[in-house]
């Protein structure tokens, strides 16, 4: 598990329980956007832990270029690195463990040998 700073634990933690997965805008506990928060959010980017997507809403913006607004969003990385597992590798360990508990399947073809 990588070495996260308390700031960058809660923005994950926060994005983790959003529905769209977004770090901004941040908890109220730590306050607005600062140059501490936005260092914490391009040092997430820089590990892949958190990666930029346009936006619509300029509450959730990161930067802004023109009329294009851009936020970020935790990854699956990002919900690793504080312990959650993503949605499709729940599903795809669910769907596994299925097929390993499910009884072997037996030829019932008799084998000719040529």
């Amino acid at each position: 598990m990588p070495k996260l700073t308390d700031m960058q634990a809660i923005l994950l933690s926060t994005a983790s329980q959003r529905d769209d997965g977004s770090l901004l805008p941040p908890p109220e506990t730590i306050g607005a956007v600062t140059p501490r928060i936005r260092k914490a959010v391009e040092m997430l980017i820089k590990r892949a832990l958190a990666a930029e997507i346009e936006v619509t809403a300029t509450d959730r913006a990161w930067r802004s270029e023109g009329d294009q607004h851009w936020g970020v969003t935790i990854t699956d990385a990002g919900g690793a690195a504080i312990g959650i597992e993503p949605m499709g590798a729940v599903e795809d360990k669910a769907i596994l463990e299925a097929v390993n508990d499910a009884p072997a399947a037996t030829n019932t073809r008799p084998y000719h040998a040529a």
